[in-house]
């Protein structure tokens, strides 16, 4: 018997079974186990001591995917949908952020499959979640606050306050010293991850912006943050440094200009093309280069 569910997905129930079965238990089966999201993917994170990608979708699934053998190596259903996923760089742990909740897997490579191990539900508001790129902490978006995690065990470091808007996004620098974020106030904010102080210096509000994406590139004292947004005087990417600030604005054209002194409109250093409307994402190459 081949059966249309909910989530615009497919399973089958044997007959047999379906005249036989308590009707509290569901006996049915994905027709395409373990194979493609039966609807639009709303998120994915990419391993690093593996091939592997993590995707969540509108179906209410988590797949981890082997992009070498372009195959899906596991499939879980989760009870709603996730709105962001992150990849532990092991591969070894997956974090699905639920919008009440953040479950968090233990992925076996022998077995190929996930295990809960965490469910943190302290948090509110889900958005963005992330590792660290050395994998010791995981921080999440949770509501108008920052919520960092202790990977080994779960246990809460930090609550980072500082956004009187709900946080939309973060990002970690390559050496995990740094965490910034972005929100829908206009804020951007750099965390110093190792205490939870607040860097001022690589801080700022823009009035009437709505922050989406963020991304830290450099190291030391040419470590900058970059974000993305919209809004009806809003910076397309705004770029923020400890040495030197450097903003760039939307023109009517969708092009982006960047100057040193955001005060200078006469120091324009760089002129692109930019997109009409705001960047929900950004990311940066490994290098740092591009």
């Amino acid at each position: 018997m081949l059966l249309g569910s909910d989530h615009r997905g497919l399973r089958t129930l044997s007959i047999s079974l379906a005249e036989s079965m308590d009707e509290r238990e569901d006996p049915s089966k994905p027709l395409h186990d373990k194979g493609s999201h039966t609807g639009a993917i709303s998120a994915l994170d990419c391993g690093v001591f593996a091939p592997l990608v993590a995707s969540v979708g509108v179906d209410c699934t988590l797949r981890l995917f082997d992009y070498l053998d372009s195959s899906c190596e596991v499939a879980h259903d989760l009870d709603t949908e996730a709105v962001s996923v992150a990849m532990h760089p092991s591969c070894y742990m997956v974090a699905a952020a639920l919008p009440d909740r953040v479950r968090v897997f233990n992925v076996c490579a022998t077995t190929r499959s996930m295990r809960p191990w965490r469910e943190l539900t302290s948090v509110r508001h889900v958005g963005h979640v992330a590792f660290s790129p050395g994998g010791s902490l995981l921080a999440v978006c949770s509501g108008l606050n920052v919520q960092v995690f202790q990977a080994y065990d779960m246990k809460q470091r930090f609550q980072l306050a500082g956004h009187v808007g709900v946080v939309q996004s973060l990002a970690w620098s390559d050496d995990d010293a740094v965490l910034a974020s972005v929100g829908e106030d206009g804020g951007v904010i750099g965390w110093d991850a190792g205490s939870g102080r607040r860097l001022d210096r690589m801080s700022n509000v823009t009035k009437g912006v709505r922050f989406d994406a963020v991304i830290i590139t450099g190291k030391g004292h040419g470590r900058a943050l970059i974000a993305s947004g919209c809004g009806t005087s809003a910076p397309d990417v705004s770029m923020q440094s400890k040495s030197r600030r450097k903003k760039a604005k939307n023109q009517k054209s969708g092009s982006t200009s960047i100057w040193k002194d955001a005060t200078a409109d006469s120091a324009i250093s760089a002129h692109r093309h930019s997109h009409e409307l705001g960047l929900p994402v950004l990311q940066i190459s490994k290098d740092g280069d591009t």
